[in-house]
């Protein structure tokens, strides 16, 4: 998937185009350059970086009715950037080149940007600057799903942001567990494990809709839903398709062919009956953590955990010797006891709350297998699961 910044350093490249037959397509219209640029640079997000179809590296573009709507797709993952500050002169639609087009709005001046094509032939201008581009015919762009036939639910923005930003870094991003890559939620819980971590946020028993949102479509839409400062956006889905309203634009995530596991009964049930509790600032936390890690075994980004009454101490060591330490102040409410977890996944999952105070909950280990940890949040309804290690130089 392709980000604006990504885009950027393509734009430099003089990778060669695969050519398509020439386009005989017509239309007008007249706009501010900021109004086209910001529409490109939402349907950018999702032009594919590898070759797929060499008509899915192009723009496509229609006016018609007072609208210009830019749209993008990897066939994966789809845009639909729409906006009404334009002068529809002759209604069409047309696909225009990305790395092209999105580098000459950005270069233009300020202004008014004048956008004609006739029978394939495109002049843009933008105060005294022209450019003359040869469009290539647009026959073979994917159509996308007809958006009249789907029934929109309406949902909080900022709590299903926040849930997004609590559950997301828990979803596996390994492709051979396919069943992992994505959020899901169901009755009203928003979920994601990638079978060492499990998060779990409560959206409401109300919460309209059940759905499996792919860990890849997450990042971009995550950018999209701060684009607004509106209260509500519009979900809905059909069979193979998830859709995400959000103020004039439309994110379109094609399905999973698979369903997300009872993690549940695996991750999260063992760790309900914990009853340990250690507490330490959130902050003062995660501070510590960036300090230690910087010795940490670099491929198993192991930390230790030593806990005491008052004293919460963390210590890291690789493979030649180096080592850290910190302690900081903190609560525990049983006997002294070390453990160990992945400086990573214990970042992210501090990360995606702003709670000033964290809360984890131990249980007995056994021979067989370490305690879970597990960090609950009653305010928010958050829940999270992650799984100790096993070091040998905590032995």
């Amino acid at each position: 998937m392709t980000t604006t910044e990504d885009l950027d350093l393509e734009i430099e490249g003089d990778d060669e185009e695969v050519q398509l037959p020439p386009s005989h397509a017509n239309m007008a219209f007249t706009t501010k350059k900021f109004v086209l640029q910001a529409l490109l640079e939402k349907a950018a997000a999702v032009l594919p970086s590898r070759d797929i179809m060499p008509v899915l590296k192009n723009f496509q573009i229609v006016v018609s009715g007072g609208k210009i709507t830019v749209i993008a797709t990897d066939l994966e993952l789809s845009v639909m950037a729409e906006g009404e500050m334009v002068t529809v002169r002759s209604p069409g639609e047309a696909v225009f080149p990305g790395k092209d087009l999105i580098s000459i709005v950005r270069e233009a001046a300020d202004g008014d940007l004048v956008l004609d094509v006739v029978d394939g032939d495109c002049t843009i201008q933008v105060g005294k600057a022209k450019w003359f581009l040869k469009l290539m015919d647009g026959a073979d762009y994917p159509p996308l799903p007809d958006l009249d036939e789907v029934e929109f639910h309406q949902v909080d923005r900022a709590k299903f942001l926040a849930a997004l930003n609590m559950a997301d870094y828990a979803a596996a991003t390994d492709i051979t567990r396919p069943s992992l890559m994505m959020v899901s939620i169901k009755d009203g819980k928003m979920r994601a494990a990638d079978g060492v971590r499990f998060q779990q946020v409560d959206l409401g028993r109300t919460f309209p809709i059940d759905v499996d949102i792919p860990i890849a479509a997450v990042a971009d839409l995550k950018k999209l839903l701060k684009t607004t400062d509106g209260n509500v956006i519009l979900l809905g889905e059909e069979e193979n398709f998830i859709f995400f309203r959000v103020g004039g634009d439309t994110f379109i995530a094609s399905k999973l062919n698979t369903e997300f596991p009872d993690v549940e009964s695996i991750l999260l049930k063992p760790a309900l009956g914990n009853t340990d509790l250690f507490s330490c600032d959130r902050t003062d936390l995660l501070a510590a953590i960036r300090r230690v890690r910087i010795t940490a075994d670099k491929t198993s980004s192991a930390i230790s955990i030593e806990l005491s009454k008052n004293v919460i101490t963390l210590r890291a060591e690789d493979k030649f010797g180096n080592h850290s330490e910190e302690s900081l102040d903190g609560s525990w409410n049983s006997d002294d006891r070390k453990l160990a977890v992945n400086h990573n996944y214990l970042t992210q999952m501090l990360e995606g709350t702003d709670r000033k105070s964290i809360q984890m909950l131990l249980g007995v280990d056994s021979k067989a297998r370490k305690s879970p940890i597990l960090v609950k949040d009653d305010d928010s309804g958050s829940i999270a699961v992650i799984t100790q290690m096993v070091l040998d130089w905590m032995q």
